[in-house]
């Protein structure tokens, strides 16, 4: 999943407890082409968007296995 599933759907969490074994937000990557896109570092200067974000995968993830790097 990656920037452009924004909001973040219902079904992702049935989808994410199947097919992974933890989230991890990265909110590091400096390269342009993913800071383009809206994610990556880019989160770090839209503070709303990343805690609505943070926000949405507390919601639907209830494994503790959710990182933000």
């Amino acid at each position: 999943m990656s920037g452009s599933n924004y909001p973040i759907p219902e079904g992702w969490k049935a989808f994410s407890a199947r097919y992974s074994s933890g989230v991890d937000l990265n909110c590091g990557c400096p390269k342009s082409d993913v800071r383009a896109k809206g994610f990556g570092s880019f989160l770090l200067n839209k503070p709303d968007l990343l805690a609505d974000i943070v926000k949405q995968c507390r919601s639907r993830i209830s494994d503790p296995d959710f990182t933000i790097s």
